[in-house]
């Protein structure tokens, strides 16, 4: 006898799509972790790839004990620990800067060498020597900012002037005694107290020193009546009060001296700001220069830098590779339309 039940045939249950998506996110994550180490060991193994050279050379513009010696000095260490090489630095004073460029341009291009400069040999030396050695727009390739600076106006405080704007009256009014101290004419102090002059519709006369240092002696002995001076020359003084600081030349205030009101605060716009850069020579191989355009960087980020840095009466330069590149043309194109109306080519 046949019954009429009714059988219901089982079917397995069809898994939703959430759960195939989170198996389908645990495979990727399984094979992610499986390959990781793969990928950090090739990373490490490219970022450890000896560099070439075993050893670099540092050119210096400066003296010995000079800024543009001890920065050097202090980065090549650091190099030197990083590249696991011999870095040295090599003094090429002299020339406006130009016997250590033209020391560059000399050397192979193969990254074995290194050349610190400055804003005044690249962008002012052009328009102020007979002659250029070598040539700012093709001869470097633009590695690191490494420092920046204001530079800083300073007078005899037994002068009756307490602003730059009572600077600038004073100076009208004394125009045979409103002489300015420089290291030279193609010099950033006499570009800017220059650049003051004009601004101030001031007659100032130019007194060259061999360094800034007897200029700035000068002005205290009462010999000298102004000087517009990196911080690292005149910091002590004016903290000491043998000079006093009426102006800084920057676009703001430096954080080296917050009380120092800068010229455009002052009535007379001025934006000079002092560099150095670490360059490499044109046609330096590109993994090369990425190379030290990295370790630069992650140089000038240390703490022990920037403390340093600051102890020179430096700000710690924060453009690097492409960046700093940009900024270096701009400021070849920026100086090549102030400096020429100064008239101060050397004859």
């Amino acid at each position: 006898m046949h019954s009429n039940r009714a059988y219901a045939i089982e079917t397995p249950a069809r898994p939703c799509a959430r759960n195939v998506l989170k198996q389908i996110a645990q495979r990727l994550i399984v094979s992610a972790v499986a390959i990781l180490p793969a990928y950090l060991a090739a990373t490490a193994t490219v970022q450890a790839q000896p560099y070439p050279a075993k050893t670099v050379r540092f050119i210096s513009p400066g003296t010995p004990g000079s800024t543009t010696d001890i920065m050097p000095r202090v980065i090549a260490a650091e190099l030197a620990k990083r590249l696991e090489v011999t870095v040295f630095v090599d003094n090429k004073a002299g020339g406006s800067g130009m016997l250590s460029a033209q020391a560059l341009v000399a050397a192979p291009a193969d990254g074995a060498t290194l050349y610190l400069t400055t804003l005044g040999s690249m962008c002012i030396a052009p328009f102020v020597l007979p002659s250029m050695p070598v040539d700012p727009h093709k001869d470097f390739i633009p590695i690191s900012l490494t420092a920046t600076l204001p530079l800083i106006l300073v007078v005899n405080p037994k002068l009756p002037v307490k602003t730059v704007k009572d600077f600038a009256e004073w100076v009208k009014a004394n125009p045979d005694k409103a002489t300015y101290g420089s290291a030279g004419a193609g010099s950033t102090s006499a570009i800017s107290a220059a650049l003051f002059g004009k601004a101030a519709n001031a007659p100032v006369i130019h007194v060259p020193f061999r360094t800034m240092q007897l200029a700035a002696d000068s002005i205290i002995k009462g010999e000298l009546t102004f000087l517009v001076s990196d911080i690292g020359v005149i910091a002590a003084k004016v903290k000491e009060g043998e000079l006093r600081a009426l102006a800084a030349s920057t676009a703001q205030r430096s954080p080296l001296m917050p009380d120092v009101p800068t010229f455009t605060e002052g009535g007379y716009p001025m934006d000079l700001t002092l560099w150095y850069a670490v360059m490499m020579k044109s046609g330096t191989p590109a993994p090369l220069v990425e190379r030290m355009t990295k370790e630069l960087t992650e140089i000038m980020k240390m703490p022990e830098i920037v403390a340093r840095w600051k102890d020179l009466g430096l700000e710690t330069g924060k453009l690097h590779g492409a960046d700093f590149a940009k900024y270096y043309q701009s400021e070849l194109k920026r100086w090549a339309e102030i400096i020429p109306p100064l008239d101060l080519k050397e004859k």
